[in-house]
């Protein structure tokens, strides 16, 4: 925890920047990198019966951060995974205190 999942952004650029992207999000957030669970979703967008390109877009699960660390963690995103996207999207989801849980007990 933090959860990255990662939508519409190629395999191959995903795995090369897998490595330098998860000590840069470790950085920029002050946790250790073993703690970073980066998912990459097969996702393919659909309009009008066909599939058609989406730009990518990540949702952040975590435990809020301040806003300097968002924008920190955003920037980086763009910088590793926008590839050559217009832009790339980025969603934080703040999971409460008591909304967690690991191996059956609230973290926290």
């Amino acid at each position: 925890m933090p959860h990255f999942k990662i939508r519409y952004v190629a395999e191959e650029l995903a795995l090369a920047r897998s490595g330098r992207l998860t000590a840069r999000l470790a950085e920029a957030i002050g946790c250790d990198a073993e703690w970073l669970k980066l998912e990459l979703e097969p996702t393919r967008r659909v309009r009008d019966g066909g599939f058609v390109a989406s730009e990518p877009y990540v949702e952040v699960h975590w435990f809020e951060r301040p806003e300097p660390v968002k924008r920190a963690v955003a920037a980086i995103l763009a910088e590793e995974l926008k590839g050559d996207a217009d832009y790339l999207a980025v969603e934080f989801v703040a999971i409460p205190a008591d909304g967690y849980y690991e191996n059956g007990e609230r973290f926290g």
